[in-house]
């Protein structure tokens, strides 16, 4: 990817996720009309908090690849933007 086009995919990144939140909300969300705003913040809240858990996944992945194909602690802690330190306490192996 052209590091022009860096921040054009973040931002179609950010849209995606912000409507797939949006979609699960209005699917489990009960048509009450009364409280239904409510419900979907909260139907979002939730999807969000579990969404972290999927992306932690992915994180230990991904770093767990770029480890197997040469990348040093340096490198994952630039990608990640954390300190040296703290992305070899997260990545490295157990």
């Amino acid at each position: 990817m052209d590091q022009a086009d860096e921040p054009a995919a973040w931002r179609e990144l950010e849209d995606a996720i912000g409507a797939a939140l949006e979609r699960y909300a209005q699917a489990v969300t009960p048509d009450d009309p009364a409280a239904r705003q409510r419900r979907v913040h909260l139907a979002r809240l939730s999807a969000a908090r579990r969404a972290r858990a999927v992306l932690a996944d992915a994180e230990s992945t991904a770093a767990a690849a770029a480890i197997e194909h040469g990348a040093s602690y340096p490198m994952l802690a630039d990608a990640a933007g954390i300190a040296r330190q703290v992305a070899w306490k997260r990545y490295r192996p157990r």
